[in-house]
């Protein structure tokens, strides 16, 4: 009954999800947001595909590279990445599910983001390695004019670069993959001033014995030298259900520093 009287009151979050559940579109991982990390190889991926994903957390909304939480409330958050030889444009939506107002006037846990990047692979001497570098635009919905004022927003440039080692592991036929990441990031804050955020630590894929099962995330930390230096240790772990053809169910946290972890459940589709 709930979910049927949310469908009716938040119009806006629900059909944006509807719409791309329907088109069956489907991030991959950011997990979170799209992990840059795993970026097409634009010499061997000439085509387009595409990702969709829909989190529900209910342990509330974590800034994780902040250590802060957006809010406590549970939120729902869907975005749809596409990816074209190389480029990816990822738009990303989250919708508070309890407060008084409308979409965007709710609080911390109403967002919109926009994300571009190009991405690849480049194989080397010292074996191969991923890389990223992209931007991103951040409407937040913190002051009383909510998600469509400008002031609050955030402004987002970033490069990463990743080295992936597999590794064979005895319970199943398929390995491991380990990823050493690195990322400069820099946060621009429309109302003045900015963070630079150094993000660095391992992503992970780690098949399970049983068939379809998986466990996934990242074990990262993030230090802001800007503004007096502190670090946020931010890690995130899934465990993973391969449904076939191209749909995944994920549960797991996501947690940030002092403020605690957040659970979520996810939904996953590729094509």
């Amino acid at each position: 009954m709930y979910f049927a009287a949310f469908c009716v009151t938040q119009p806006a979050p629900f059909l944006f999800f509807i719409a791309q559940i329907y088109t069956k579109s489907s991030k991959a991982q950011r997990l979170v947001t799209v992990s840059p990390a795993k970026a097409t190889d634009p010499s061997v991926n000439t085509g387009c595909n595409f990702n969709a994903y829909s989190t529900l957390l209910v342990g509330g909304y974590l800034y994780q590279d902040f250590g802060t939480r957006a809010t406590k409330k549970p939120v729902l958050q869907s975005g749809l990445t596409t990816t074209c030889s190389g480029w990816n444009v990822d738009l990303w939506n989250s919708s508070q599910l309890t407060g008084d107002g409308t979409y965007g006037r709710r609080g911390g846990g109403d967002e919109f983001d926009i994300t571009i990047w190009y991405g690849g692979k480049v194989e080397t001497a010292l074996g191969p390695f991923t890389y990223s570098i992209g931007g991103a635009y951040y409407a937040l919905a913190h002051n009383k004019a909510g998600l469509f004022s400008m002031p609050d927003d955030v402004g987002y440039l970033y490069g990463e670069v990743g080295r992936p080692f597999t590794v064979s592991v005895p319970w199943s036929e398929k390995a491991a993959t380990l990823t050493p990441t690195f990322r400069l990031a820099d946060y621009l804050y429309l109302a003045g001033g900015h963070d630079i955020m150094l993000r660095y630590g391992v992503a992970f894929i780690v098949p399970l014995p049983w068939n379809r099962f998986s466990v996934e995330g990242d074990v990262t930390a993030a230090t802001k030298i800007t503004h007096g230096t502190s670090t946020v240790f931010r890690p995130t772990i899934f465990g993973v259900l391969d449904l076939g053809h191209g749909w995944n169910v994920l549960a797991g946290v996501e947690c940030a520093g002092q403020v605690g972890c957040a659970e979520m459940l996810k939904l996953r589709i590729s094509f």
